[in-house]
């Protein structure tokens, strides 16, 4: 099948790109349920499991909601444990950024931070590679909250956002290819001038 992919700088959308505090340094979680368990592939990591009516409060004020959140985390920088996970399901988990291995919610996920909103079927977070991943039905949109935004709306399958280099990759395919909409009108700075009326007449050649 046939992809279509485009790389857009963040610049156009500042308010994705990763901002200089680490978003990990603090995870609140608010859910229905909740459990722990080690990784049988890697006894060194917890997997902490949310289910039912999840909301996420990173540090850098981005919200996320969805239906299901699994957090890998090294036992070592773990603050909770099996039994404060069932007991409690506010918790706060407090870890920094090393101790997570990778956040992944699921199920009608909702991500918004200032003036900038992502629906998809799932996101993923991944600390080592410095990349942030969604899948399923994606769309991003921005809003204008200040004389610079551009109101932005995309659409496509899959959106890869490298935190390193603030570069956001869209991935579509034949069935739902990448469809960006840009609302110029919105932004007075990128008006085009109106063209000058040039007096044809006095730009003629007289003939013979």
């Amino acid at each position: 099948m046939m992809r279509y992919s485009l790389v857009i700088v963040a610049a156009l959308l500042q308010g994705v790109a990763f901002c200089k505090v680490n978003p990990l340094e603090k995870i609140s979680v608010k859910s229905v349920r909740a459990y722990t368990t080690p990784l049988k592939q890697d006894p060194g990591f917890y997997l902490v499991r949310y289910e039912q009516d999840v909301q996420v409060d990173l540090a850098d004020k981005t919200h996320m909601t969805g239906e299901v959140l699994e957090v890998v985390i090294a036992r070592k920088g773990a603050t909770t444990n099996k039994k404060g996970a069932q007991k409690e399901t506010g918790q706060k988990l407090a870890a920094s950024g090393q101790s997570v291995k990778s956040v992944i919610l699921r199920g009608n996920v909702k991500i918004t931070r200032t003036n900038h909103t992502v629906h998809a079927d799932k996101a993923e977070l991944l600390v080592d590679k410095k990349q942030c991943i969604a899948q399923g039905n994606v769309h991003i949109s921005q809003k204008r909250a200040s004389a610079g935004d551009i109101p932005v709306m995309i659409d496509s399958d899959k959106a890869v956002l490298d935190l390193s280099s603030e570069k956001l990759l869209l991935v579509g395919t034949e069935k739902t290819p990448v469809s960006t909409v840009f609302e110029l009108r919105a932004a007075p700075t990128l008006a085009l001038a109106p063209t000058p009326k040039i007096n044809s007449t006095s730009k003629a050649k007289k003939t013979a």
